[in-house]
């Protein structure tokens, strides 16, 4: 009697809203025999089927995973979002997902790393399986600079791939945090990793700028607020040559960069161009934004230094991924 009174009140709203689809939720209703648990997982556009099951002391069982969600708090339900990368981390990292204090903590390749939204799982599966940061390198690196080190995901992997030291520099004071974090989850190969909580450009300069916790990677210095929910954050930017020479100039091997800043790319390598020090980097990842200038900018600033490039995009050329080896 309890369904018939609650279901088709449910089902009206769902007809006012284009985003609420009444068969959908009937099916979940069915599946895991809870309306609360039903209303929760019915935005996530996901086929529920026999696999997922409800266990009423455990949570929800999503075989993707091999793991349950054992609250219906939105960071527990965050790992509905992608079950793609979910199960691109299970089946082919043979992962392990445990979630608590309101973190998935995903196990993969010697490492443990929290993360807190359905995008860092996604990111966790682009850089240890689909291999975003791979590179053919003719001998092991003397020095890996990560610029834009987000949650600590890829500054991990360059410090768990290579026996040298890492230097990674986040912009923003709570992400950093989250950083640090992770690297206290891993101190065997965090001793490699400096970390600077600061961002880079072609000046030294504070600002002030909005904080998304929800959208972690895709904050800069060209991002302007979305929602009122988001802060300002304090931040400090130094002169990238002032942050890298010294490191450039002492390195013993082969230099790695690794940048993805939304757009400070720009400022960045035109500031290491003018001091010549962009022809001490060997090989160089970079994530691309048009946000912050043109692409045809930043390939002519790396073959004017002599680096031959590879320009991948998704096909709307506003992102992309430059690949970039110093021509000996």
């Amino acid at each position: 009697m309890l369904w018939c009174n609650i279901v088709p009140l449910h089902l009206s709203q769902s007809m006012k809203n284009p985003l609420l689809r009444p068969k959908r939720l009937l099916k979940n209703l069915a599946l895991f025999r809870s309306l609360k648990t039903a209303t929760r997982v019915h935005p996530y556009p996901l086929s529920f089927n026999r696999g997922h099951t409800r266990d009423l002391s455990k949570g929800i069982y999503v075989p993707e995973a091999k793991a349950f969600i054992p609250t219906l708090e939105p960071e527990a339900l965050a790992l509905l979002a992608d079950l793609f990368s979910v199960r691109v981390i299970q089946e082919n990292l043979n992962g392990n997902f445990e979630y608590r204090d309101k973190k998935w903590f995903i196990d993969v390749c010697g490492l443990r790393i929290a993360t807190t939204t359905s995008i860092d799982i996604s990111v966790v599966a682009e850089i240890f399986s689909q291999g975003i940061y791979e590179m053919s390198l003719l001998e092991p690196p003397g020095l890996v600079l990560d610029i834009g080190m987000n949650f600590g995901a890829a500054s991990l992997y360059f410090a768990n791939k290579y026996d040298c030291p890492v230097h990674a520099f986040e912009i923003f004071p709570p992400t950093f945090e989250l950083a640090e974090a992770n690297f206290q989850l891993n101190p065997k190969v965090a001793d490699r990793i400096t970390r600077h909580c600061k961002g880079l450009g072609d000046k030294d300069e504070e600002l002030s700028l909005a904080y998304d916790p929800d959208n972690k990677g895709g904050l800069g210095l060209y991002y302007s607020a979305k929602s009122t929910k988001e802060q300002l954050v304090k931040v400090e930017v130094v002169r990238a040559t002032t942050a890298l020479g010294p490191l450039l100039e002492s390195s013993q091997g082969p230099v790695v960069v690794k940048m993805d800043c939304e757009g400070a790319e720009f400022p960045i390598l035109r500031d290491l161009d003018s001091s010549e020090l962009l022809r001490r980097v060997d090989y160089m990842i970079l994530e691309w934004h048009t946000v912050g200038g043109e692409l045809s900018e930043l390939l002519d600033i790396l073959h004017r230094n002599g680096f031959a490039s590879f320009v991948q995009s998704d096909g709307d050329w506003k992102i992309g991924y430059i690949r970039a080896v110093r021509m000996k």
